[in-house]
């Protein structure tokens, strides 16, 4: 699964803001989910802000991020692209940026974003995990198989994560035919977290693969009462209609 970093607005000292009410009712708004009020109100504090401040890079940041939650990915990518001037280390803008521009079915120019990331830290589980989930989307699933096994040999991997890059590789794997492996990778996905309709799905896959049928449809049924109604209709149609 793709993912985007989610960015958590901590309270800062706001000391060129001029007014610390103005940025509490801004704050107050983004927690709210009052999407259009704070990018309102953030445009027209960075009007008379420079650049070079601090703080308007963090309100930046809270504009994209506003703007991916209201699925403005066109704007949300405009503002990636000034935070990557600001800022050209911060490996999250690049994270973010590739799930932008997949929003708008331009996965190929967020693959590049990516490859940026990467190259400035190697080691960020998000870009792994999202070069890991591309690269199976289009086909190449042996470098799947590679960023996904990186992200998964680090250190302290959260849960979420980890059930992601397993499913990545997993899925890479029974795509390449290797079935018993692809199983081992999807079991332990859902070991760390039982509630991705993906899992499921990719379980269903390999056992087919297998010709193991017993819990094919439990699995495709439990992949569709999570979500993936669209993602499984066929196979359910083809294996459990009867």
């Amino acid at each position: 699964m793709k993912i985007q970093f989610t960015l958590t607005f901590m309270f800062i000292a706001l000391l060129s803001f001029g007014q610390v009410d103005d940025y509490q009712k801004i704050n107050s708004l983004y927690k709210e989910g009052k999407f259009l009020e704070t990018i309102d109100k953030i445009t027209i504090v960075l009007s008379k802000l420079s650049s070079s401040d601090t703080t308007f890079t963090k309100l930046l940041e809270l504009r994209a991020n506003s703007f991916m939650d209201i699925s403005n990915f066109e704007s949300a990518i405009n503002d990636y692209q000034k935070l990557i001037k600001l800022n050209p280390r911060k490996s999250d803008y690049y994270s973010n940026s590739y799930y932008a521009y997949s929003e708008i079915r331009q996965d190929s120019i967020g693959y590049t974003f990516l490859e940026k990331g990467y190259a400035i830290n190697p080691n960020d589980l998000l870009i792994l995990n999202n070069m890991s989930y591309y690269l199976g989307e289009v086909g190449r699933y042996e470098e799947s198989i590679k960023y996904a096994s990186k992200g998964l040999e680090l250190n302290n991997v959260p849960n979420d994560l980890q059930s992601f890059l397993l499913n990545n590789r997993g899925y890479a794997y029974i795509n390449l035919g290797k079935f018993t492996i692809g199983l081992q990778d999807i079991n332990q996905s859902i070991a760390v977290n039982p509630n991705n309709s993906y899992s499921y799905f990719y379980r269903a896959l390999a056992n087919i693969g297998l010709k193991r049928m017993a819990t094919v449809c439990d699995d495709l049924e439990k992949s569709k009462n999570l979500g993936a109604i669209n993602l499984t209709k066929n196979l359910i149609n083809e294996y459990c209609s009867n």
